[in-house]
């Protein structure tokens, strides 16, 4: 990877666009999700982390979360 600190790119469309971007084009990092429903990604931090949470569908429940973005860090 060659990244000296944990590095995160995070794409949220959220309008329901499609698939269109599950091109596999040249991309340093592999994609981990793709989803069609609308939402948003939250983001919360506190003093000793930052963490990540993915909120759609029609009841805007949470859809996939990570806990603490740091955390890679550490391993």
């Amino acid at each position: 990877s060659g990244f000296t600190n944990a590095t995160w790119h995070i794409m949220c469309g959220g309008g329901g666009s499609g698939f269109n971007a599950e091109d596999d084009g040249a991309t340093p990092w592999k994609p981990q999700r793709s989803t069609s429903h609308t939402g948003y990604v939250l983001i919360e931090a506190s003093e000793d982390k930052v963490g990540m949470k993915f909120i759609g569908g029609l009841s805007r429940e949470v859809m996939d979360e990570l806990d603490d973005l740091m955390a890679v860090k550490s391993q």
